[in-house]
């Protein structure tokens, strides 16, 4: 058993991707990154990213944690979305890899 908690902490070690996400939690940028399905109040990357002309429309459907999270890997606000900055989301939706889940802290949830 402590050899399966020791491999899983190794893995989890070795994930830059979350390791970086708990240090921007750990310096106050109110999230971080699971692969945990079950945890509460995770948010999963959106199925697909909207076409360019039904981009706002679109974008405003999305959850917040997903807005939250895309903004953040964009580096814009996301309480200030334009369709100047369609590319850059863009770029962050593709960044997202579908296998984590974002936690927004202060979220609503858990």
């Amino acid at each position: 058993m402590s050899e399966n908690i020791a491999t899983a902490a190794e893995s989890l070690a070795n994930d830059l991707i979350i390791m970086n996400s708990y240090k921007d939690f750990y310096n106050g940028k109110g999230y971080f990154l699971t692969k945990n399905t079950v945890l509460s109040g995770t948010t999963k990357k959106p199925i697909f990213f909207p076409i360019k002309n039904n981009f706002l429309s679109s974008w405003n459907k999305f959850s917040f944690g997903q807005k939250f999270y895309l903004a953040k890997l964009a580096g814009l606000d996301a309480n200030n979305i334009q369709t100047k900055h369609y590319e850059s989301l863009k770029n962050a939706y593709d960044k997202w890899g579908a296998e984590y889940y974002v936690v927004i802290y202060g979220g609503g949830t858990g």
